[in-house]
């Protein structure tokens, strides 16, 4: 497990960077992926896609690590948790599309994906330790024992 470990860091830390950068420059990202909005003639369009794109892009942290914990949880033939766990999102999306939406617009969407990204992550936390995973300095001894 300690190559798993360091993986969970490795990866944890390369998505932390691109989150940061990502909403550090969420202007230019809209701008390219959506030039229309620049310039709309609804003047609040692009502020808005720029703070919406600003407040999801922890997802992209989320999703990774859930990602990295479905494969590990798939290679020990345990199923049910990654499985379940996007069913988690798709329940927090609908929970504030019905109930939340009327009242906050996209912005609660947003704030229900990012919400079941966490509970996506978390659900397969008490898995992954139940294997016996653990977070462990990473060493350069690779197992070896010093002689």
């Amino acid at each position: 497990m300690g190559l798993v470990s360091t993986l969970f860091i490795v990866m944890g830390s390369i998505l932390v960077l691109l989150t940061i950068l990502g909403i550090y420059f969420s202007p230019q990202i809209v701008s390219v992926l959506a030039p229309g909005f620049v310039n709309s003639s609804d003047p609040a369009k692009f502020p808005l896609t720029v703070k919406l794109t600003r407040v999801i892009f922890p997802y992209i942290f989320l999703i990774g690590l859930s990602a990295l914990a479905m494969g590990i949880l798939n290679a020990l033939q345990e199923f049910t948790s990654s499985a379940f766990g996007p069913v988690l999102l798709n329940v927090c999306m609908i929970i504030s599309g019905v109930f939340f939406e009327k009242y906050y617009g996209p912005m609660a969407l947003v704030v229900a994906v990012l919400a079941g990204g966490v509970l996506q992550l978390a659900w397969q936390i008490r898995p992954l330790l139940a294997s016996g995973f653990h977070f462990t300095k990473p060493t350069m001894n690779h197992g070896y024992a010093k002689k």
